[in-house]
């Protein structure tokens, strides 16, 4: 399937796009190339809020210059310490994520969700019953079904000609 034909034409100018930096770091290792978030904002209407989800480690400064490039770049940044937990470090930031996608849906009637995580199928939900058209980027092998069956999915593979780095 070709990207362009596929990708949603937005009927707005000012769609959100929140962006789970875990989903996104497993679909990469599962797609074989890096995305470049530079190209992949390109692919959006010149008012699109972007937001990166993520937890970190204050210790790793490669990472935090990362999150100076995105911020930078218009990327609006939401992060979360790792924590250890039972069975390791632990940032879970599902619940940041929700919060905005339900907030930033105020403003924005064009939602796009970079996460293939079936805890998002609730807000997903809620979203569409407040009439806002949801999509789904992510790829095979990390989308839930039940996240598949709610939203307009896109493969980030239909993308890589557009987004690989």
């Amino acid at each position: 399937m070709s990207f362009l034909s596929s990708f949603p034409q937005f009927k707005t100018n000012n769609p959100y796009v929140a962006i789970d930096a875990g989903n996104l770091f497993y679909a990469q290792k599962t797609l074989g190339f890096h995305i470049d978030l530079l190209k992949f904002q390109a692919l959006f209407p010149t008012k699109t809020k972007f937001s990166y989800f993520t937890a970190y480690n204050p210790a790793k400064k490669k990472q935090l210059k990362f999150f100076s490039f995105l911020a930078r770049h218009g990327y609006h940044l939401v992060t979360r310490k790792l924590e250890y937990a039972a069975h390791g470090l632990k940032g879970n930031v599902d619940t940041e994520i929700t919060l905005h996608l339900i907030t930033e849906a105020i403003q924005h009637n064009e939602i796009v969700i970079l996460s293939g995580d079936g805890d998002f199928v609730p807000v997903v939900t809620y979203l569409r019953n407040h009439q806002k058209s949801v999509y789904t980027l992510s790829t095979k092998g990390h989308m839930k079904q039940s996240l598949l069956k709610s939203t307009y999915y896109y493969d980030l593979a239909w993308m890589k000609d557009k987004i690989i780095q």
